[in-house]
């Protein structure tokens, strides 16, 4: 069974870099750029040839859900038209 709508946060490999850099984990510091690329292109892979179900695409660069809850309203409000059919209000 697929979830209702799996999302997917598409971040760009500077911005991956810049992420793990500001969260200053150790064991995060030694991967590799190939690595990341990688992994970038094993997901969209995934996503768009073999996902069964329903998903949205973030772009993640452009938004800082995380201290911005204007771009966590929007996520949210995409989400909610998504799975319940509700306009966004943008």
């Amino acid at each position: 069974h697929t979830p209702d709508l799996m999302i997917y946060l598409r971040c760009s490999i500077p911005h991956l870099v810049a992420n793990i850099q500001k969260r200053g984990r150790e064991y995060e510091q030694s991967i590799q750029l190939e690595y990341l690329t990688g992994l970038n292109e094993r997901y969209e892979e995934f996503i768009f040839n073999y996902y069964p179900g329903k998903y949205m695409v973030i772009e993640a660069d452009e938004m800082d859900f995380l201290n911005n809850p204007e771009d966590f309203a929007k996520i949210t409000n995409q989400i909610d038209a998504a799975l319940f059919g509700l306009f966004s209000l943008e």
